[in-house]
């Protein structure tokens, strides 16, 4: 008897890979000036020898609040936020999902399934419908709130240039180990849109192991299926 279907994995950065960059579009959206935040205060801390990452996430802290830049800002502000980025998709998107889809259904020992690591604020992404429908995970950048104002005031997560490589590099490793293929919290793999939580990178790890390469996609550009490379 043959075994399940070997699962090859596509995994997308977000930010001017899927969509133009959503945290100039939040800033714009708010006021602030996204030009003068990236060029001029970001880069002020990258010449001190921060992380890009920590660098930007710590800046957006500095501009929230309720007499500062951005107001208050929570964590539904930034869902509800990602919402509005369905718009924005670049050209051939979600399109390609199904394209992908419909050439793996040709095989029988293969399946193909979607899943992103962004370096920007997960709860951005997770606001995005085409997101839900068509993503089985999603790790990226997570605030943590302040209780009494409800506003997001510390970093609980950072997922840097370096870390977006980890799942990938995780999953080669389980594959080797044989891990099968349940979340840590025992629940079987079901798709993103009915299971709204977070799929945190340790989740990805002891999904079932990818027997296919494993293409992580990086590049801003219109985006066109190509049948057969």
């Amino acid at each position: 008897m043959r075994g399940k279907p070997a699962v090859l994995a596509v995994v997308f950065d977000f930010d001017e890979t899927l969509v133009p960059d959503s945290t100039s579009k939040l800033l714009q959206s708010r006021g602030v000036d996204p030009h003068e935040f990236w060029t001029e205060h970001v880069r002020q801390r990258l010449e001190q020898g921060f992380d890009p990452t920590l660098a930007y996430l710590g800046l957006i802290l500095d501009y929230v609040g309720a007499d500062r830049p951005l107001g208050c800002v929570s964590n539904r502000d930034l869902r509800e936020f990602g919402a509005t980025l369905d718009v924005d998709f670049f050209p051939g998107l979600p399109g390609l999902f199904d394209d992908l889809r419909a050439v793996a259904a040709e095989y029988s020992d293969v399946s193909v399934e979607f899943h992103i690591i962004s370096g920007g604020p997960l709860e951005v992404v997770l606001g995005s419908q085409v997101v839900s429908e068509h993503f089985a995970g999603v790790s990226g950048c997570e605030f943590a709130e302040d209780p009494a104002t409800g506003c997001i005031s510390e970093i609980k997560r950072a997922i840097t240039f370096t870390e977006k490589t980890l799942p990938l590099r995780d999953q080669q490793g389980n594959r080797a180990e044989g891990h099968a293929g349940e979340s840590v919290s025992g629940e079987s793999r079901r798709p993103c849109r009915q299971t709204p939580r977070p799929v945190r990178e340790h989740d990805l790890r002891r999904r079932r192991p990818y027997r296919h390469p494993v293409l992580f996609i990086a590049q801003e550009g219109t985006w066109r299926f190509v049948r057969r490379l």
